[in-house]
């Protein structure tokens, strides 16, 4: 029976500055860290995996990188590998999980846990260790929105992980019931969120701003511009809220969404940026500091998600959330709109709706941030999702222990 001593490997995008702490300070002198490929739920996961006191192998890719980094600490090892600027789908990611999988059998975790379905999956399944795999999309609805070579290269790369994969987790029932439908994946699929700290939750108990202030602020967190996260809505719905609410303002975060980007441009030439603050791609920790001391409600105008980060976050913090009813799962996430308000986002207007009821209504903001907060406080928490991975690990070492197939 696996216990304390267990040896994890993750695999998957990361941040590495998160992790210094964990690490030896002799092998961060005089050497330059890698930043990584960003990757918040990873990143919480092995924190609280190591608090637990297991051994934590990561294997992740780093695009400045043109060889090995290792960096060592008592109980974590970071272990951070070339990513290509281009041409990685031509070979299928090959140079990425050739690097990955011979990392993976040098280090020979007891257990080898990959995020997404691709790259870091397929090395993990090529181990021949005792593997988990994580879900965080779903492949064909990605596609469907943006159908490029790259996009198709990356569900080919998912098909090959989903007929191989032993083991396999979503971090929500949409995409779970996504590759049971349109992956033919039989083997019980087991769904566990990602993961928040405690600390988010106990960060802004109290929010003072919830009272009448004679301004509402309102803020999208997007990453690209594009049909996807439809952004365009969200600017247009806003313009229709200025007109009911001319003090209102609205904060724009996420790469694409900076001074001079494309969504500044976009909103300038249709005569839409007045009081839209355009902040673009900030650190992490900012990004949630600005969220919940500035922010009133946030609005999530994506047409798909298979899980949200930030709407998670934002519940966590009290802030009242605006999202899709038909975006994947952020129904879910939102408890059928028991925990926040559901519209149709390619309705500008009904978008608009719904940000001057809450707008209009501290109290009304209030009742549905609690209720946002108690259900993230009952899914969402780091120490609950750990327990459900933690189970996984022993449930696969133990089967792979007596020579049995996993699901």
């Amino acid at each position: 029976m696996p216990g304390e001593c267990m040896r994890v490997g993750l695999t998957g995008p990361f941040e590495i500055a998160p992790l210094l702490p964990h690490l030896d300070a002799a092998e961060l002198a005089n050497r330059p860290v890698p930043h990584g490929l960003g990757g918040t739920p990873l990143v919480n996961l092995t924190l609280e995996l190591l608090r637990r006191g297991l051994y934590v192998s990561v294997f992740t890719l780093d695009p400045s990188v043109d060889r090995e980094v290792i960096l060592q600490g008592p109980r974590l090892r970071i272990c951070v590998g070339p990513y290509r600027h281009e041409r990685r789908g031509r070979d299928f990611f090959k140079v990425e999980r050739d690097y990955l999988l011979q990392a993976i059998k040098r280090e020979r975790p007891d257990l080898i846990h990959a995020h997404w379905t691709y790259e870091f999956a397929l090395a993990a399944i090529e181990s021949g260790l005792p593997h988990l795999i994580t879900a965080h999309d779903a492949p064909f609805q990605i596609l469907r929105y943006d159908f490029t070579p790259y996009r198709f290269i990356r569900t080919l790369m998912a098909i090959s992980v989903l007929h191989r994969a032993q083991a396999l987790t979503a971090v929500s029932p949409h995409v779970a019931e996504h590759l049971g439908r349109f992956f033919r994946y039989r083997r019980r699929i087991s769904v566990v969120p990602n993961g928040l700290w405690q600390d988010l939750f106990e960060r802004h108990a109290e929010r003072p701003r919830l009272a009448v202030t004679g301004q509402v602020t309102f803020a999208t967190v997007l990453n690209g511009w594009g049909h996807l996260k439809n952004a365009e809505t969200a600017i247009r719905a806003f313009a229709i809220v200025r007109a009911q609410m001319p003090s209102a303002r609205m904060l724009m975060f996420g790469k694409g969404y900076g001074v001079g980007e494309v969504a500044q441009m976009w909103a300038r030439q249709k005569g839409l940026d007045a009081s839209i603050e355009f902040r673009g791609a900030q650190p992490y920790e900012s990004m949630l500091e600005q969220l919940a001391t500035e922010v009133d409600v946030l609005v999530h105008p994506s047409r798909e998600e298979s899980f949200c980060m930030v709407i998670a976050e934002a519940m966590a913090l009290r802030v009242p959330v605006v999202a899709g009813s038909r975006s994947g799962a952020v129904p879910w996430i939102l408890d059928q709109g028991t925990a926040g308000l559901l519209v149709d986002v390619r309705s500008q207007a009904q978008v608009a709706r719904e940000m001057v009821a809450l707008g209009r209504d501290p109290e009304y903001r209030r009742r549905v941030a609690t209720v946002g907060w108690e259900l993230a406080s009952q899914r969402y928490t780091m120490g609950l999702v750990a327990d459900q991975y933690v189970r996984c690990y022993q449930e696969i070492l133990q089967t792979h222990a007596h020579g049995e197939s996993v699901g």
